[in-house]
């Protein structure tokens, strides 16, 4: 007899309907749901942020986009609390918490928490 490999090396490949990593366009999807729902209840009008009317820009004031390349612009400020040297007490309290935390469920059973 042939053994399992060689009957899958046999197989033919599956015809994908479309190619992989593309997704279908939300027109066709929309106007697949569209058809199922056109005997159903009128849509709700757009919310009023939507309808708020375009004001006009001065061309005197034009924005223009930031450069924050070498010689540019000031770089905005970064939120580094994160990369702070911490004081002791407060280094000594987290890593408290981090122990009691695995103290309480051992690692056999926290493995399968990280999926």
């Amino acid at each position: 007899g042939t053994s399992g490999w060689a009957i899958l090396a046999q197989a033919k490949p599956r015809a994908h309907p479309e190619p992989s990593g593309h997704r279908p366009h939300a027109s066709s999807t929309a106007e697949a749901m569209g058809k199922a729902a056109k005997g159903g209840k009128k849509l709700p009008s757009a919310p009023l942020a939507e309808r708020k009317k375009k004001v006009a820009k001065n061309p005197l004031f034009e924005k223009t986009p930031r450069n924050f390349r070498l010689g540019g612009d000031i770089q905005p400020k970064r939120d580094l609390t994160r990369f702070v040297r911490w004081p002791k007490y407060v280094r000594l309290q987290r890593m408290k918490k981090i122990m009691i935390m695995r103290l309480k469920m051992p690692p056999a059973i926290n493995q399968f928490n990280m999926t």
